[in-house]
């Protein structure tokens, strides 16, 4: 396996141990097929070096947290593992991050930085529905969804609202 420019950080495996996930100084993160070795993809998307991965435990996500505290999200459901980014990236710590774990059921983050700060990240997309639908108290209109979602079929969100008009 070779691909890196520069050292490698960290690496994980998927829970199932398909996909090797490596990542580096070179600020990319690259996915390996650990039967065969060959290389998968090239995530790109991090400014800084790479410190830690982590796999969500259904495998459907990557984390990633760069030395600036970056949190960025990859969706990894595809079979072929293309690891396309999920959102914007999280904001990051005031000074270098270090430690990136999640909780067991996946849908929190938590990172921590050389000074001592820890930071908590929901990264479960149905705790952000849930709460968004919450703080509106309704689904987005089919105007609003065409502004802020161009070219995605309208979807009411909120099972609880009636659809948007």
């Amino acid at each position: 396996m070779v691909g890196h420019e520069d050292h490698v950080l960290t690496v994980a495996f998927s829970p199932d141990g398909d996909v090797l996930a490596s990542a580096g100084q070179d600020t990319s993160i690259r996915l390996w097929d650990v039967r065969t070795q060959a290389e998968m993809a090239k995530l790109i998307g991090h400014n800084q070096y790479v410190w830690r991965l982590a796999f969500t435990p259904d495998g459907k996500t990557l984390v990633s947290l760069d030395a600036s505290g970056i949190v960025r999200l990859w969706d990894m459901s595809d079979h072929d593992a293309s690891g396309r980014p999920i959102g914007e990236t999280l904001p990051g710590h005031v000074s270098w991050a270090w430690a990136l774990v999640l909780s067991p059921d996946g849908s929190t983050a938590i990172t921590t930085a050389r000074t001592g700060e820890v930071q908590l990240w929901h990264i479960d997309p149905a705790w952000w529905r849930a709460r968004a639908c919450a703080i509106a108290g309704r689904n987005l209109t089919q105007d609003e969804w065409s502004r802020n979602l161009p070219g995605e079929p309208y979807n009411a969100t909120c099972p609880q609202w009636p659809p948007g008009h």
